[in-house]
């Protein structure tokens, strides 16, 4: 929010908001706004976070395992990979990265936090360096499981909520 406050500090009719796509309506609400121009929501990643050793997001430092885009999310990936189900973890892998050998990961990644609870990036990438056969493509494979397991929950957007409360408050029938 800081970042975009400076960018857009000359405009006087913008309201900061940090929040849920999800509760857009409940926010408008709540700020009194029945018809808006324009929303501007923050949905990607920032080299900012990924460069952010502390963050958890990189596999070429070794950080305590994080990985929140959101540091008021309560969801870490170190709790991903220590509670989620084998079924849950290989979905996700195989769903958010495309990775050929999620369940091998998956597996690995229950058998080892069976011994020891996965704390760092650098225990995750060793797993996942171990999961996959060929290590010809390690490196990709690597970095596209880590920048996964935590965003599973981008698999919101894939319901459409922000799409239909755009669409109502462009209509102006926020409900």
């Amino acid at each position: 929010l800081n970042s975009a406050k400076e960018t857009l500090k000359d405009y006087k009719n913008v309201k900061y908001v940090h929040g849920n796509h999800d509760d857009i309506k409940n926010i408008l609400q709540d700020l009194e706004i029945e018809k808006v121009d324009g929303i501007l929501l923050d949905l990607g990643v920032s080299s900012y976070q990924l460069d952010a050793a502390t963050r958890g997001f990189s596999y070429m430092q070794d950080a305590p395992l994080d990985m929140r885009m959101d540091k008021t999310s309560e969801l870490t990936a170190e709790y991903v990979v220590n509670n989620y189900t084998e079924e849950q973890l290989s979905k996700i892998i195989f769903e958010y990265s495309e990775e050929k050998f999620s369940r091998n990961i998956a597996r690995k990644i229950c058998e080892y936090r069976k011994n020891k609870k996965i704390e760092t990036t650098r225990e995750l990438t060793e797993i996942i360096e171990n999961a996959i056969p060929d290590n010809n493509e390690i490196e990709n494979d690597v970095n596209g499981v880590e920048d996964n397991i935590i965003e599973n929950d981008i698999g919101e957007l894939e319901n459409n909520v922000v799409e239909n409360d755009i669409n109502e408050v462009e209509n102006n029938t926020i409900q």
